[in-house]
């Protein structure tokens, strides 16, 4: 129960810091290309992304950070089952990860091509959007990096797992 409490903390712990972040840089690129506050339809503006996205990371990162080392250390003395939650958590999150890579990537230069060519918000926007877009692009790579490495490294590997004669068996050294 301990490591399913674990990894339900780390990963929504993960999320909250995650999108926390997003809304900040947000906030924060539309006040730098001083977007202007009526395209805020029903959010408080520019100030609210940040201030909030300033407060739900500050609170979610060591929540996530004291959780990931927590099942790091665990992680000696993982069974074949705790090995397949672990490597469960790393795919989804390498996945989800890898999504808003290819998601930003797109708008980023969706954002390029309608800067280039005078389409669309005005300038300060697409600005503030590609800035927004370039960041998170950035931001998801390195967590993407971060847990690809995990997914790749000793827990990737059936580390501490030997495959027997019987294709269906796995048993431990």
């Amino acid at each position: 129960m301990l490591y399913f409490y674990l990894y339900s903390i780390t990963g929504l712990s993960l999320l909250v810091f995650y999108f926390s972040v997003i809304s900040g840089l947000n906030g924060f690129y539309d006040l730098i290309f001083n977007v202007p506050l009526d395209v805020y339809e029903t959010t408080p503006g520019y100030e609210g992304a940040i201030t909030a996205g300033l407060g739900f990371a500050i609170i979610s990162l060591p929540i996530w950070l004291y959780h990931w080392r927590r099942v790091l250390r665990e992680s000696a003395d993982f069974t074949e089952s705790m090995l397949t939650a672990h490597r469960f958590y790393l795919f989804t999150v390498v996945c989800c990860l890898m999504l808003m890579i290819i998601i930003t990537g797109g708008s980023g230069l969706a954002a390029v091509l309608r800067l280039a060519f005078g389409f669309g918000e005005g300038r300060a926007q697409n600005l503030s959007g590609m800035a927004s877009t370039l960041s998170i692009f950035l931001f998801s790579g390195a967590f993407w990096l971060h847990h690809w490495k995990q997914f790749r490294g000793r827990f990737g590997d059936l580390t501490g797992l030997v495959k027997s004669e019987t294709p269906t068996e796995i048993t431990t050294k």
